[in-house]
């Protein structure tokens, strides 16, 4: 499996048909970057339909899902994402 070089932009469609444990590394990114806001950013500037909580709660239930599978993370990003 390709390492994704994370300097590049990020096209979702792109990413989209990536290995699963590169879209779960993405996803990891994504969490710990929503992790860090202020606690007073408006979280509406970011367009989710649902609350920032909720969008946290689901990338890590995907991260999960993903990671539990015992074939996907058999690689060193996999277990990079168990970390």
């Amino acid at each position: 499996m390709p390492d994704h070089d994370f300097s590049k932009p990020f096209l979702v469609q792109v990413a989209s048909q990536s290995h699963p444990i590169v879209i779960s590394r993405l996803l990891l990114v994504v969490a710990l970057c929503l992790q860090q806001l202020p606690k007073d950013y408006d979280a509406n500037r970011l367009q989710f339909v649902d609350s920032l909580k909720d969008r946290k709660e689901k990338i890590v239930d995907t991260i999960a899902n993903i990671t539990s599978d015992d074939e996907l993370i058999g690689s060193l990003e996999g277990i990079e994402c168990l970390m």
